[in-house]
């Protein structure tokens, strides 16, 4: 089966071996470049680096199918002086995991004599070079001679530049210690009081994003900058505008050690700068660049009645920049007597072109579902429930794959969320591959047991909007359950499906008033009672031997559980076990076992 999956190449602004031929040459191969512009690129700054760079430098800063990441403001607008797209700031970040400690940790026989003086320690690690301000150092060692300075790393310059001449090793209440291994370095800083990061304030250091400072927050050190731009954006950052502003905050930075609102500040600015959210946004940006843009390629409906406070997390979950004029949008208000009709509209009027905004008299989940279809542009068509929220690197990947398949209906995995962040994966992965099926066989490959993976789930599917206008799907108005006839209804004319082995949906469970809350679906049994006879029905329309008989009658069987379990109605239950028992013996056995009706 031939690859999918886009190609990319990954350039750094130093790398030296990279010509502009074979750039042109690579991108007619398919691949899509990322330039990674972490420091500043100039002669001025870095005298070592080649013409060759330099002009490379200024070209990709131009070309606008490629990727540039920036990683501190400064740089990025460098960037947006040449190009309008495609273009992102991703600064430094953090693995928290790489600074948690096991219980009893060692302590180093280097630190081991400082830490038994009792004395406050002020901590450095990284390289003793040109751009660290040895002038900080010295000013904080004049003025506290109470506390001890440790300074951790090796001499860039190799004793012939800033860190010899500033003879800051001879200092009383200086320790320098050698540099450590990465994975050490936490048993070192954990003795830490306030970490330091001490660099001279000149055109380098205004894109310089440190990546100690997120360290530190991680392992909840006080952290005390000199006048970076990028040390600012930081709200738990103490950052000094000179030499005595620098010894005052570092006082007070080892005041806060043990407080607990700074320690809270350092852990949220260090969990929104953890490396795996700068991947994904870089990831995001990436597979925009290899879709398809003729068109609109997915129409997302979502069913909204009263959902003020749920529908700000639906929407911005899929309102990416990077899907504009691919993905349209649909928000269908159900006669909200709440303000989700206002809100709705902010949104229409913040991305025009992307969300549209239907409002309707209430008629339930169904009529929002069935203008959504009348209205669709896609080619194809997902459901999003208003309390519910998609993956937006999932759904960036989801794109990706529709922009390249041409099947009727894709099957993805899901994501059932619940209160208090837990969650369970819902995954058909065992019994799929990612790959299309001729119908039959994908009803061979999920139908291996009638257990609840049996069958494509509402959350799952996104079908090609074409056959449910074509074929004119209507669901029940004024109903609840109605989910059961959408994953239903358009098996009669379904000829392919794919699946794609990702999580895309986020199914919220916890609110009150949900449909599969015990007290809602006892009093809806009604409706439940309905929705099943309509999924009978199709099911006794299609001729015998149909392959799509046994799919309808194993939603029906999930479908009547469901019922069984909260219906009241004892005439329709023995009617439906009846009809179980002339269609199918062995259902209408289990059913009998569990609810005892016959």
């Amino acid at each position: 089966m031939e690859s999918r999956a886009p190609l990319f190449y990954h350039l750094v602004g130093t790398e030296p071996g990279t010509s502009l031929q074979d750039i042109e040459r690579l991108k007619r191969l398919g691949y899509t470049f990322m330039y990674d512009f972490i420091d500043e690129i100039s002669k001025d700054i870095n005298p070592g680096i080649s013409d060759f760079c330099l002009l490379r430098h200024e070209y990709l800063l131009r070309d606008e199918d490629v990727l540039v990441v920036a990683s501190a403001d400064n740089l990025y607008r460098q960037c947006a002086r040449y190009r309008k797209r495609n273009l992102i700031c991703a600064p430094n970040g953090v693995r928290l995991e790489d600074w948690t400690l096991e219980d009893n940790p060692p302590v180093p026989e280097e630190i081991q004599a400082i830490v038994d003086e009792g004395k406050p320690i002020v901590g450095y690690y990284g390289s003793f070079a040109a751009w660290m301000n040895y002038e900080l150092i010295k000013a904080l060692s004049r003025a506290r001679p109470d506390v001890n300075i440790v300074m951790i790393g090796y001499d860039y310059e190799w004793g012939k530049g800033a860190f010899a001449q500033s003879r800051i090793s001879e200092l009383p209440n200086v320790h320098i210690l050698p540099a450590q291994k990465y994975h050490r370095l936490k048993y070192f800083s954990r003795f830490f009081d306030a970490g330091i990061v001490p660099f001279r304030e000149y055109e380098l250091t205004k894109s310089v994003s440190p990546l100690k400072m997120f360290e530190y927050m991680a392992q909840g050190i006080p952290v005390v900058t000199s006048g970076m731009d990028e040390c600012r954006k930081y709200e738990s950052c103490l950052v000094a505008d000179d030499e005595q502003d620098f010894v005052a905050k570092v006082g007070r930075a080892l005041t806060l050690k043990n407080d607990p609102e700074h320690h809270a500040r350092l852990r949220r600015d260090a969990e929104a700068n953890t490396w795996a959210s700068r991947a994904k946004a870089i990831e995001t940006s990436m597979l925009s660049m290899v879709q398809a843009t003729d068109g609109t390629l997915l129409t997302v409906v979502v069913p909204t009645y009263n959902m003020e406070a749920l529908l700000p997390r639906c929407m911005e979950s899929m309102v990416a920049p990077s899907q504009f004029g691919r993905l349209e949008v649909i928000v269908v208000n159900d006669g909200s007597t709440d303000g989700s009709l206002e809100l709705a509209r902010k949104y229409e009027r913040k991305y025009p072109g992307t969300v549209r905004v239907i409002d309707k008299e209430n008629g339930g989940h169904g009529s929002c579902i069935n203008a959504g279809i009348r209205e669709a542009t896609g080619k194809y068509f997902k459901v999003v429930d208003a309390d519910d929220w998609l993956d937006p690197v999932d759904l960036t990947e989801h794109m990706h794959y529709l922009a390249k398949v041409d099947t009727d209906m894709v099957v993805t995995n899901y994501l059932r969320s619940f209160d208090g962040g837990r969650s369970e994966l819902v995954s058909y992965a065992e019994r799929l591959e990612e790959k299309d099926y001729e119908l039959a066989d994908f009803y061979r490959q999920v139908m291996v047991d009638n257990s609840s993976l049996s069958y494509a789930h509402m959350h799952a599917i996104t079908y090609r909007t074409s056959l449910l206008k074509d074929n004119d799907i209507r669901i029940t108005e004024k109903s609840f359950y109605v989910d059961q006839e959408y994953i239903a209804f358009p098996q009669k004319f379904i000829r392919k499906v794919s699946y794609e082995n990702l999580a895309l949906y986020r199914y919220y469970i916890g609110r009150p008033g949900q449909s599969v809350a015990p007290d809602v679906a006892r009093k809806r049994a009604p409706d439940n009672h309905k929705i099943l006879r309509n999924i009978i029905s199709l099911y006794e329309s299609l001729p015998e031997g149909s392959e799509r008989r046994p799919y309808l009658l194993n939603i029906a069987f999930h479908h009547a559980w469901f019922y069984l379990t909260y219906s009241d109605d004892d005439t329709a239950k023995r009617e439906l076990m009846q009809w179980w028992q002339r269609t199918n013996w062995a259902i209408s056995n289990e059913l009998n076992r569990n609810f005892r009706i016959l």
